[in-house]
């Protein structure tokens, strides 16, 4: 069968600068999601037939990049960046394809093997208040990698039946809130006040049971730089990390 496209995300990019830049927005949903593409399902087989055809592998997918906050910029004597949001949703996930079914066996002939889901690979997220001022509400982060499933193996009322398609692997991205003085102007510390905030950086198999890799991805919640301190990091409500392999 026909394997399925890769899928690979973009890059956002939505900050103020440190200095001068000011952005405000209500509600803000960001995506930076690659999605693997399905595998070919494949028809009914030919009676008598010792050809067997197996389902399309699925595509991998491949989260991309997404930075949100306050930047450092150029050098300036001001310091009134700012950033605000309302609700806050950012994603860089990556989602493989699914395989595709294995023919159906025709009369006394065999049914074919369904397709290996693909691999997901989360991306990378960077949410930062470098040395500017950032506020959004409840703000979630998600950079989990799912695998495709396996295709169904293509069924034989005379023979011998497919096997089911393997389930891809799935490893999750990075997820970074980091908060720390602006570049070259160590005393203009940053400052992020979120209302609540949830993270997932895990592999995931969807909804198989087994089968495939999963691997966690990583984390990382900091308002220091080196040894001296960024600046205030406050989350008013509740925090929720989650990073499963």
């Amino acid at each position: 069968g026909i394997a399925g496209g890769d899928g690979q995300g973009g890059r956002i990019l939505v900050a103020a600068t440190a200095g001068v830049g000011s952005v405000a927005f209500g509600d803000t949903f960001l995506s930076a999601t690659g999605t693997g593409g399905l595998g070919s399902d494949m028809g009914e087989g030919l009676p008598n037939s010792e050809g067997v055809a197996t389902g399309g592998a699925g595509g991998n997918g491949i989260g991309g990049f997404v930075q949100v906050g306050a930047i450092s910029g150029a050098v300036t004597t001001q310091a009134d960046g700012e950033a605000s949001f309302g609700q806050l949703s950012v994603f860089a996930t990556g989602i493989g394809g699914d395989g595709g079914r294995g023919n159906d066996g025709g009369f006394e002939s065999n049914g074919g093997n369904g397709g290996a889901g693909g691999n997901g690979q989360g991306g990378d997220i960077a949410l930062t208040g470098y040395g500017g001022q950032v506020s959004a509400g409840t703000t979630t982060l998600t950079a989990f990698g799912q695998s495709g499933q396996g295709g169904t193996g293509g069924e034989a009322p005379t023979g011998q039946p497919g096997v089911d398609g393997a389930v891809g692997n799935a490893t999750g991205g990075s997820v970074g809130v980091l908060v720390s003085p602006r570049f070259d102007i160590p005393a203009q510390l940053g400052a992020m006040t979120l209302a609540s905030l949830i993270i997932d950086a895990s592999g995931s198999r969807g909804t198989a049971a087994s089968g495939g890799t999963t691997t966690a991805g990583s984390f990382t919640i900091s308002n220091s730089a080196g040894s001296s301190a960024g600046g205030s990091l406050t989350v008013a409500g509740p925090t929720q990390v989650t990073a499963l392999g």
